[in-house]
C-alpha cells in the first residue's frame, strides 16, 4: 500500500528489538535454492544462510531479506506449500500482549524461547540475541498443509531488551498495522473496551468489489499498535 494523501512518512525500524510490526516470515523446503533466486534477482540478505545452532534449531536453514523500505522479510525451512507463515509483532511484555490477543479470540498454538544467545539473520548489526515468543492462530480454516492458515508471532526479545514504540502514524512506512476479521464487532469491541483498551468508534469503509462494505474499528495493543478488526458476520 502506497499513501497518496497524506504521503508516505519517515522509516523502517533500525534495530530487530524495536517494538511493533518488524518483519513477516515466509516459509519453504528448498531454502538454499531459494537464496540462490534472490541473489539472482538482486536481493541483498542481511547474511547468508544460519544454520541450525544450539536452541535455534527449528525453521534453519533460515535468511532474511529486506524489501526497498527496508521491511525484513523473514524465510524459514518447514516442509509444505510455500506461503506466508506468520506475521511477526514485537512486544515489551509477552503476558501482557497475549491476553490482549486471547481477548480477540486468537488462540495460542506453540511457545518457543531461547536462553543462549547467538547471532540470528534479521539484519541491522547481527547482534547475539535471545528470545521468548508465543505462536496463536485464529478458527480453523482449510490448510494446505500442517500449519495455520493465520498465524501471529507474538515476541518478546530479552537479549537485547525491546525498546521503543509502535509507529505512531499509519502512514509511516513499514508494517502499521495487522487487520484481523471478527465475526461480533461490537462484542470484541466491548470487551477489549471493558479490559481498559482504546478501541476507537466503529466506521463504515468501502474496500471495494471483491470485499464490499465492512465496518471497521481501531483497536491498539499494550505497547500501541495498531490493530484494524473488521467486521467479518459468519
Amino acid at each position: 500500500m502506497e499513501w497518496q494523501s497524506p504521503r508516505p512518512i519517515g522509516s523502517t525500524y533500525d534495530s530487530f528489538w524495536h517494538v511493533g510490526f518488524f518483519r513477516i516470515c515466509f516459509q519453504a523446503t528448498d531454502m538454499a535454492a531459494l537464496y540462490r533466486e534472490v541473489l539472482e534477482l538482486g536481493g541483498e540478505p542481511f547474511t547468508e544462510l544460519v544454520m541450525p545452532e544450539g536452541e535455534n534449531v527449528t525453521g534453519r536453514p533460515a535468511f532474511s531479506v529486506p524489501d526497498p523500505d527496508g521491511v525484513v522479510l523473514q524465510n524459514v525451512t518447514l516442509p509444505g506449500a510455500r506461503r506466508l507463515f506468520h506475521t511477526a509483532l514485537h512486544c515489551s511484555d509477552l503476558t501482557a500482549s497475549s491476553a490482549f490477543f486471547e481477548l480477540l479470540g486468537l488462540h495460542r498454538y506453540l511457545e518457543a524461547r531461547t536462553d543462549v544467545p547467538v547471532t540470528n539473520h534479521f539484519g541491522r548489526g547481527q547482534e547475539p540475541s535471545t528470545f521468548e515468543a508465543a505462536f496463536f492462530e485464529g478458527v480453523d480454516d482449510p490448510s494446505p498443509d500442517d500449519s495455520p492458515v493465520f498465524s501471529l508471532d507474538l515476541c518478546q526479545w530479552t537479549r537485547p531488551k525491546a525498546t521503543g514504540r509502535p509507529y505512531a502514524n499509519q502512514n509511516n512506512v513499514g508494517i502499521a498495522r495487522l487487520g484481523v476479521a471478527v465475526d461480533d464487532l461490537a462484542g470484541v469491541r466491548s470487551n477489549l473496551m471493558e479490559h481498559g483498551f482504546r478501541v476507537s468508534q466503529p466506521e463504515v469503509r468501502n474496500f471495494g468489489t471483491e470485499v464490499g462494505v465492512r465496518t471497521v474499528a481501531v483497536a491498539r495493543d499494550p505497547d500501541g499498535a495498531c490493530i484494524e478488526l473488521v467486521d467479518h458476520p459468519l
